[in-house]
């Protein structure tokens, strides 16, 4: 674990939420985001086409947030 992951797990300003994927779960989360309480980090934001660099990227383990692939 690297350490910028360890600070944010004894952080009181971090906490970790996970849900299964239903739509019901998903339309909760973008009610809460459009609310302002909570919100989503996104790291990276890029074409399908490169569907293979998001990947790779996700499994670095060093993306912070999410990444988005856009068709």
């Amino acid at each position: 674990m690297d350490a910028q992951r360890e600070d944010t797990l004894d952080d009181p300003r971090f906490h970790r939420h996970y849900v299964t994927p239903s739509g019901a779960d998903l339309r909760e989360i973008t009610a809460l985001i459009d609310r302002g309480v909570l919100r989503a980090e996104v790291a990276r934001v890029l074409p399908l086409a490169e569907a293979a660099q998001a990947h790779r990227l996700s499994e670095s383990g060093r993306v912070r947030g999410k990444i988005v692939l856009i068709p």
